[in-house]
C-alpha cells in the first residue's frame, strides 16, 4: 500500500482552469434552433415530434454534461485542499 500521494498541484490548477473555461463556453441548446429548421410550420407531425424530442434530449444531455463538469471542478478543488493539509503536516515535522 502506498504511503504517499503525489499530486502535481500546478497541473491540477491548470486542469481546473480548463474545465472552468469549458463550462463558460457551453451554450445551452434552445428551441430557437428547432424553430429555424421548422420555419413557419404549424400543427403536428412525426418529423416535428422527433425534432422536439431530439431538442429535449439534447438539452438534457447538455445539462447532464454541465453538471458533470461542475462536480468534477468541485472534486478537483477539494483535492487542492490536500496541499494545505500536506504543507501543515510537513511544517509540523
Amino acid at each position: 500500500m502506498a504511503t504517499s500521494i503525489d499530486i502535481d498541484f500546478k497541473k491540477l490548477d491548470e486542469n481546473i482552469a480548463d474545465l472552468k473555461a469549458l463550462l463558460a463556453d457551453m451554450d445551452e441548446p434552445s428551441y430557437k434552433k428547432v424553430e429555424f429548421w421548422l420555419g413557419d410550420i404549424g400543427g403536428s407531425g412525426m418529423v416535428k415530434d422527433y425534432l422536439m424530442d431530439f431538442c429535449n434530449d439534447t438539452i438534457s444531455f447538455h445539462n447532464d454534461v454541465y453538471k458533470l463538469i461542475q462536480n468534477t471542478i468541485a472534486y478537483l478543488e477539494s483535492v487542492k485542499k490536500l496541499k494545505t493539509a500536506d504543507e501543515s503536516i510537513a511544517n509540523s515535522l
